[in-house]
This record gives structure tokens, sequence and C-alpha cells, in this order.
């Protein structure tokens, strides 16, 4: 066995290797990671365990069904300062799945995966776990909006419970920060489906915390219901399929799961964003290179003029899915539509990494 520091007295011993596990739901996963065979106490008290040789599982005192995940670059200091970006599974996933779902071909250990990049740029990569019920704890959702009129409640368990997410992130980043130093200026937060619509939601409310966000096949449902006021402008990258089925690029009510009321269209969201932004310039549009045979295209809007020196960009991805760009096509296509090749996570990490709170 190898030992492996993480910061202050805390040093975790690895036990096991990481399990790729198979997945269901938007962005779902059934299988949460195996339990180290050791386990140690952090320095804020929690208990956190090694899970392969880069990825920590570590448990919340007040939240003790919702570990979260962090995937540490190799050769990470402890000490130094670095960006951290916390990624939100989707509807009836977990924290793994978060992970998964960004990987060609949902494998882990591939360099095109979101949390792999950090192996050269240097971020640590946070996936917490949403709210679940007790007889289905794999099966997790986030509390992101809507669930009034005729809006969508987003998501299942966790809007119907009106479950806290936004206090349950900051717990995690809290923890994250007692046994390694996070850039402050540096937090993102990415997200498919049900956690892309999270993502906006603490883009609503926690902008004093993250410099900016990148969503995936959702919008700002939480605006929908609740006024969303950023304390602060904050750059906002929108990736959205006009095929996607689950959350359609149009504002509908149709849905491939968990449907009930109308989900907010992409163009809808992003002018919300433009306009809280207070961008004044016109959008310029650009069309990606059209590199992969995979029946997609996509074009990037660009809005700049805005507040803080914010940015919002729109990637609307012709012929694309309910699917990360680059990433795992964790249901068939005829149930989550394409999945677009042209481009993956170096131009999400591009996008976020530009920007400081």
């Amino acid at each position: 066995m190898t030992g492996r520091r993480i910061g202050g007295s805390l040093t975790l011993t690895l036990a096991v290797v990481l399990v790729v596990a198979a997945c269901s739901g938007a962005g779902g996963d059934t299988t949460t990671p195996p339990a180290a065979a050791t386990t140690v106490a952090s320095p804020s008290g929690d208990a956190c365990s090694l899970v392969s040789s880069d990825l920590v599982k570590c448990s919340l005192d007040a939240y003790p069904d919702r570990p979260y995940l962090a995937y540490l670059p190799p050769g990470h200091d402890p000490a130094e300062p670095g960006a951290a970006i916390v990624a939100l599974h989707g509807g009836s996933g977990d924290a793994l799945a978060a992970l998964r779902v960004t990987c060609p071909g949902g494998n882990l250990t591939a360099d095109g995966c979101l949390h792999r990049l950090g192996d050269t740029a240097g971020f640590i990569t946070i996936a917490p776990n949403g709210a679940a019920r007790r007889l289905t704890p794999n099966v997790r959702t986030w509390n992101a909006g809507g669930g009034a009129a005729q809006w969508h409640c987003v998501s299942g368990f966790a809007c119907r419970e009106d479950s806290d997410d936004v206090a349950y992130v900051d717990a995690v980043l809290d923890d994250v920060a007692q046994w390694t130093v996070i850039d402050d200026r540096r937090v993102y937060a990415v997200g498919l489906s049900n956690g892309g619509a999270m993502a906006h939601r603490l883009a609503c409310e926690r902008a004093g915390r993250f410099a900016a966000i990148a969503t995936v096949g959702s919008a700002n449902q939480f605006s929908t219901t609740a006024d969303c006021l950023p304390v602060r402008s904050l750059s906002v990258m929108h990736i959205h399929g006009t095929a996607d089925p689950c959350w359609t690029y149009v504002t509908t009510e149709t849905a491939c799961l968990d449907s009930g009321g109308a989900k907010l269209g992409a163009d809808e969201s992003v002018a919300g964003w433009v306009t809280r932004n207070g961008c004044t310039l016109e959008p310029t549009t650009q069309r990606l290179p059209d590199t992969a045979d995979d029946g997609t295209v996509t074009d990037r809007s660009t809005w700049k003029g805005c507040e803080d020196d914010t940015e919002v960009q729109l990637l609307r991805i012709v012929g694309g899915g309910h699917t990360w760009p680059g990433g795992f096509a964790y249901r068939p296509e005829e149930s989550v539509g394409r999945v677009a090749s042209d481009f993956g996570n170096e131009v999400i990490w591009g996008f976020l990494s530009a920007w400081r709170r």
C-alpha cells in the first residue's frame, strides 16, 4: 500500500481501486464508489477515505447520508492555493456519475475527462451528492427550482422536499477548505440537466462564492419562480442541444424523465443572464470547427460589454442531445440523443479558467 498526504495531519492509505459503475437516468449512476479499507479522520473531524490513488470520499457530520468525492491531481500540494470545480450530477445520478458523464466512453481514467484535465491544469474536482430517499440512496436529485404555477419542480425528491442544497454545497466547500487550500477567486460550478439547473441556482444565490458556471442541457429554472438576484455579475456558459429530448431547447413540458410542468428554454435562460450581467454589446456568433462526423455542429454566441468584465456564452449544438459534449453516452441514442464530439472539456475549462471572482 502507498500513502498519500492530503493536508494537515491527514494521510490516507490507498486500499482500493476505483470500480467503474453502471449508470441509469439522466446522467445517473446506480453505484457509489466502494469504501476504502482504511478510514481516518480529516482535520475537520469528518471521515475521509481513499477510493483510488487520487479520489477521496468524505462524509459530513451534518449530512451523514451525503458524502462527497474529490479528485486530486497527481502532485497536488494542499498548501498551495488552487482552483476548484464543483461538478453536479444529473437527476437520478450521484457523485461518481458527475465525473463519469464527462468522460469519453465513461472511462474515468481517460485523459479527456473533465477531472483529468486537472492533472495538467492543477484544479481539483469536487463532486457532491444530491438528496435521496433512504431506500434509494443512489438515486439523487437537486432542488434546483420551479414547482409553482406551470413550472416543473426540478428535480424530483429534492425539490418536492424543499431540500436546502445551497446550504449543503456551502458545507461541502467549507469542509474541503479544512484539508486543502482553495483559491477563493477560482471556484467554478458545472453540471448536466438537474445538475446544470443547480449550478444556475448557485449562480443566483452564491455569486459571491463562484467565479463562473458552465451548464449542459439545463436552464435557470430557479428564476421561473423566485428572484435571481446575484450579489455580483459572474460569467455563464450555457451548452444545449437543439435535439435534446429531456430538457428541450425551447420552453416545453416535454421530458424523458421526471416530467410534470414546463422547463425554461435555453434562449430564455441565456437572455436572463445577459440582462442580469448588464451586457451592452450585441452577441457575436461563430461556428466551431466541425471535426467529427457525429451529426452535430455547434454555434457559439458570445455577449460582452457586461458588468465586472464578465461574459455570457451560448453553445447551441445543432442536432445535439441531452449529453455532455465529448462525454459519456450513458443511455442509448434513441433515449437521450447524440453526443457532440467536435469539442469537449477543454472548451469548458478554457471558458471557466478565464474568470476570477
